[in-house]
């Protein structure tokens, strides 16, 4: 437990290093982060954002995703917050990956330099493991400043993928003045790997209860969005992914069709398997019953949520899902896997069920059971926003954050 006087209640001035943030081409990319930076904006901390991008010259604007890098403009605000965009070196593949904290450093070093001159940060804080971290760790040696690190869920792969990442991953998490995880099962993750300078800190993602609720109009709300009103629909929301376990959804959605005439799934997201998702939804004949519209922005998302019956979210591995929060306050059951902190916030028989990670069988038999039982559904979904209203609020999530910040500050040198 942290605990401060009135005279530890002055404003703190912090630089946010993170790639993952939002920008005018796509403005949900870590939304999550820019949620967070806003409130503890109003907790008495002053924030600049550095958000990195890849070097995009216009020989490779023939990607869409690289033209959108080459046109993010160097410097923006969003709500008020001053953001910069810098340019990093990045190569393709894996290999490059334990190299990629170093190469962002002597990428924005100077550019940070020059922050420095009109801003005089007391502290940074990096928001992803290991190459928004490595980059931190050698900038606040650089500047002499401490470095609080935010884990979110690089630690369930990257250690694995060879012998430098593995390095790379503990070299951040020792060197970091502060570790925080967004789960208890990600700070014991992190324990095993390494041996953190302080105690590791756990500070559970903030979610919008304000914008995610339940809207009840669930009628007109699938008129808009085109879906079928006496349907009965499944949900996804996220990257559509093996690893997200997209081939246990839609081997289970296609056991469960032939009990259920007016079943569809929704698939909310993007990413490598969705063409062959669609491909196997129209080899097997159901492509009429599966949806999946790509990536939304995020002020339509508790639209989509509202539309469904039951999200499911069969992920092989996670740090806490921020689609399942906002599910859950959307007052909507959850089918989930027990996979990292998912078990944190889906209690099970509760506010949902959990089944363990590839286990289609068990995924049939915990949809099938709320699929059958309306009053079920009710009930999971309004426990489920009772026990994330008393959970993960963003006000709570701040006051935690800035008392870490604080401490780090105070303890440094």
């Amino acid at each position: 437990m942290l605990n401060f006087s009135k005279k530890d209640n002055a404003e703190i001035r912090v630089l946010v290093i993170s790639r993952l943030y939002p920008n005018r081409f796509n403005n949900s990319h870590g939304i999550f982060v820019h949620r967070q930076i806003e409130h503890l904006i109003q907790n008495r901390c002053k924030a600049i954002v550095v958000a990195p991008k890849p070097w995009s010259p216009k020989i490779l604007w023939f990607r869409e995703k690289w033209r959108d890098y080459g046109l993010i403009p160097k410097h923006d605000r969003l709500n008020n917050i001053e953001i910069h965009y810098p340019n990093y070196l990045r190569f393709p593949g894996k290999c490059y990956y334990p190299f990629s904290g170093i190469l962002v450093f002597f990428c924005i070093r100077k550019f940070i330099g020059s922050i420095k001159k009109s801003f005089q940060f007391e502290i940074i804080y990096s928001n992803t493991d290991v190459t928004d971290g490595h980059a931190s760790i050698l900038l606040g040696k650089r500047f002499k400043v401490p470095v609080v690190l935010m884990s979110r869920g690089e630690l369930n792969v990257w250690p694995y993928t060879g012998k430098l990442a593995n390095l790379a991953c503990k070299t951040v998490l020792n060197k970091s003045d502060q570790i925080i995880t967004v789960s208890n099962d990600l700070r014991q993750i992190a324990e095993n790997l390494a041996r953190p300078k302080v105690k590791i800190q756990v500070v559970y993602n903030g979610c919008d209860t304000e914008m995610f609720r339940n809207l009840v109009d669930t009628d007109h709300i699938r008129q808009d969005l085109k879906l079928p009103k006496d349907s009965m629909v499944l949900m996804y929301l996220g990257s559509v992914e093996e690893d997200k376990g997209v081939y246990e959804l839609f081997e289970a959605f296609n056991v469960l069709i032939k009990r259920y005439k007016r079943l569809h799934l929704v698939m909310i997201g993007d990413g490598p398997e969705k063409a062959a998702i669609n491909l196997a939804a129209k080899e097997s004949g159901c492509q009429n019953r599966i949806l999946i519209p790509g990536k939304k922005d995020n002020s339509e998302l508790p639209l989509w949520l509202n539309a469904c019956d039951i999200f499911v979210f069969p992920s092989h591995y996670e740090g806490l899902p921020n689609s399942v929060m906002e599910a859950m306050a959307c007052e909507r059951p959850v089918v989930a896997t027990n996979a990292g902190g998912i078990p944190e916030i889906v209690e099970e028989g509760v506010t949902g069920y959990l089944v363990k990670v590839g286990d289609v069988e068990s995924l049939v038999l915990k949809i099938d059971a709320l699929l059958s039982n309306e009053s079920l559904r009710k009930t999971m979904g309004m426990k489920g926003r009772k026990k994330l209203l008393s959970h993960s609020s963003w006000d709570r999530n701040a006051l935690k954050l800035v008392g870490i910040l604080r401490n780090s500050i105070k303890h440094f040198g």
